[in-house]
């Protein structure tokens, strides 16, 4: 009886030392919960797309399946920590007159594999902290490449716009609200603009066409609805034309948040 005795003290200690072990693992400050756009239960299967690199950026393209002379584009933003698939499954969904390229943030998020972002978030005190200086990087990465896709695919530079989920909301708001003659149209699906994106937009010139789409959710706990209403007080103040959809929806896009941005976009295309 004795060796059995022992084996079972043996087993009771190696038991309470690896619960000491996962006790004391440090948790990290920054923000580790990975923002997906769309419900991973609904999702479709990807069709085939064109996968690119650019000097700064990686991105997916969905063909056109109506060709035009002039072909209208929708470049598209992901939200953190996701990378250049996620938001294609809405771009396969878009109007078939769209071309759509999907990008991929510049910089790793902690680290993780396949995971990015626009600019480095860390939540330090119950508050955010970000380095905006990371964001004018991005933005600059963006337009460089929205440009040389321009004149590689003739695109109609008439009807060229940037859209994204959470962090690419809010890098696609900041972008075009402070590039003049680029865009026709923005769209934020859950996002805002921080206090150092208003400074630089306010010193900006933008395009007079320029029209806004956004959409929030009332129950989003990552990005407060409030965020959201304060974001649209600031782009009504600078009297650019805007549609703001909202309803009780979480941290996501939901299906009529797609509806109704789907309609905004085919509308501006139609006139």
């Amino acid at each position: 009886m004795r060796y059995p005795t022992i084996l079972f003290f043996i087993a009771l200690l190696s038991l309470l030392s690896c619960k000491q072990k996962i006790e004391k693992a440090p948790h990290t400050a920054a923000v580790d919960q990975v923002e997906s756009a769309v419900d991973r239960k609904g999702a479709e299967a990807q069709k085939e797309v064109q996968k690119s690199s650019h000097s700064d950026l990686d991105y997916l393209i969905r063909e056109p399946k109506i060709i035009q002379e002039k072909t209208p584009c929708l470049f598209l933003l992901h939200g953190l920590g996701s990378n250049e698939k996620d938001l294609l499954r809405i771009g396969q969904r878009m109007d078939d007159r769209l071309m759509v390229v999907s990008l991929q943030g510049p910089y790793s998020f902690n680290n993780m594999k396949d995971k990015y972002s626009w600019y480095p978030l860390q939540l330090r005190n119950g508050n955010y902290n970000y380095d905006f200086e990371m964001a004018k990087s991005s933005k600059n990465k963006i337009l460089k490449i929205v440009k040389q896709l321009s004149a590689q695919y003739n695109l109609d530079e008439e009807n060229i716009f940037i859209g994204g989920f959470s962090q690419g909301g809010v890098m696609s708001l900041y972008t075009a609200l402070s590039t003049n003659d680029i865009f026709r149209g923005a769209i934020s699906f859950s996002g805002y603009l921080p206090a150092e994106a208003k400074s630089e937009i306010l010193k900006s010139p933008r395009d007079p066409d320029l029209e806004i789409f956004a959409s929030h959710g009332t129950s989003d706990k990552k990005v407060e609805f409030v965020r959201a209403e304060i974001t649209m007080k600031f782009i009504d103040s600078l009297k650019v034309k805007n549609t703001f959809y909202a309803d009780n929806a979480r941290h996501t896009v939901s299906p009529d948040h797609f509806a109704n941005f789907d309609q905004w976009i085919s509308d501006i295309l139609d006139n």
